[in-house]
C-alpha cells in the first residue's frame, strides 16, 4: 500500500503531466488535420482515410486518458486504491499507442518502397513494426490482467521491452533508410533537390524525436520499475507518431491556382501506379506580361510524382 509521499509523487505527477502533454500534442494534431483538410483537398481517399482514422483514434485514446485523470483526481481523490490502480491506461497507451505506431511506421515503409523500388527494405520495416505493434497489444492484454501498477513490470517486462526498444530500432531504420534513398535521387534541378533536402531533414528530425521518446519510456520502465515515471512519456508516444505523419504530408509544396481556391499537390505525393515515378502533369497557370497587361501568356510547369 502507499503509505508516503514519495510514493504518491511518483504515482500522480507522470499521470498528470503525460496528460497535459498528451492533451497539448492533440491540439497540435488537430490543427495540421484541419490545414491537411484544406491544403489537400485532391489527396486519394486512402490518404485522408489514413489522416482521418488517425485522428479519429487520437481523440478517443485523449477521451480515455482524461477519464482516467478525472477518476484518479476527482471521484477518487483521497483514496489511494486509485493510485495503484490501471484503470483503462492498458487501452488507452500500449494498445492504441501500437497500433497508431505500426500505422505510421508501415506509412513510411511504403514511401520507401516507392522510392527505392526495393520490396525488401519496405518488407523489413513492415515486419519490424508489426513486431512491435503486436508486442504493445499484448503489453495492453498483460496491464489489464494485472489491475495493479504494481504489477506491470512482472507481468509485462518482455512484451514491453520489445515494444519501446522495437518500435526506436523500426524508427531509426526508416530514418536511415529514407536518407540513403534520398541522397540517390539527386536530380541536379535546384526547386527539386530542395525539396529532396526538406523531406529528408524532416525524416531524420522526425524520427529521432519518436525514437527518442520510445528509447526514454523504455529506460525509466527497465530502470526504475517501481516508481510509474515512464507513464509519462508512454501517454505521449502515440501523438507524437500522429503529429509525424500528418506533418510529413503537410510538408508537401502546396501552389494556390489563380483561377480558384484549390490547391495541387503533385510533390512528394505516394503514387499508385508505377512503384517508381508516375506520370508528370503540365499545369498551365496565367501570367501578367510585363510589357502589356493586356496578353496573357502561359507557364508550363512539370512536377514529379516521386514519392
Amino acid at each position: 500500500m502507499i503509505d508516503n509521499s514519495t510514493n504518491i509523487l511518483d504515482s500522480t505527477a507522470p499521470l498528470l503531466l503525460g496528460s497535459i502533454l498528451n492533451w497539448g500534442f492533440y491540439g497540435g494534431l488537430c490543427v495540421q488535420t484541419y490545414y491537411y483538410y484544406f491544403a489537400f483537398p485532391k489527396d486519394r481517399r486512402v490518404l485522408k482515410a489514413l489522416v482521418y482514422g488517425l485522428l479519429l483514434i487520437e481523440t478517443s485514446q485523449s477521451v480515455i486518458i482524461a477519464r482516467d485523470l478525472f477518476t484518479t483526481f476527482v471521484t477518487g481523490f483521497g483514496h489511494v486504491v486509485e493510485l495503484i490502480e490501471t484503470q483503462f491506461i492498458w487501452l488507452s497507451t500500449p494498445v492504441m499507442t501500437g497500433i497508431v505506431s505500426s500505422i505510421v511506421q508501415i506509412f513510411f515503409a511504403h514511401r520507401i518502397h516507392v522510392i527505392s523500388g526495393s520490396k525488401k527494405a519496405g518488407t523489413f520495416i513492415v515486419l519490424l513494426a508489426l513486431m512491435q505493434g503486436s508486442s504493445a497489444i499484448i503489453c495492453g492484454m498483460q496491464v489489464h490482467s494485472a489491475d495493479d501498477s504494481r504489477k506491470i513490470y512482472s507481468k509485462a517486462l518482455a512484451s514491453t521491452t520489445i515494444w519501446l526498444i522495437g518500435s526506436a530500432v523500426c524508427d531509426n531504420v526508416i530514418a536511415i533508410f529514407m536518407v540513403y534513398f534520398l541522397s540517390r535521387r539527386a536530380t541536379g534541378i535546384k526547386a527539386t533537390q530542395t525539396l529532396v533536402t526538406k523531406l529528408t531533414r524532416l525524416t531524420i528530425e522526425t524520427g529521432l524525436l519518436t525514437a527518442t521518446i520510445a528509447l526514454i519510456d523504455a529506460t525509466l520502465f527497465l530502470a526504475l520499475p517501481t516508481r510509474n515515471l515512464h507513464v509519462a512519456p508512454a501517454l505521449i508516444l502515440g501523438k507524437l507518431y500522429s503529429n509525424t505523419l500528418v506533418a510529413n504530408l503537410n510538408s508537401r509544396p502546396v501552389i494556390p491556382s489563380s483561377h480558384n481556391d484549390t490547391f495541387i499537390d503533385e510533390i512528394l505525393s505516394c503514387s499508385s501506379g508505377n512503384p517508381h515515378v508516375d506520370d508528370i502533369q503540365r499545369i498551365q497557370f496565367p501570367v501578367i506580361n510585363s510589357s502589356s497587361r493586356d496578353e496573357d501568356t502561359t507557364v508550363a510547369i512539370s512536377i514529379e510524382r516521386e514519392i
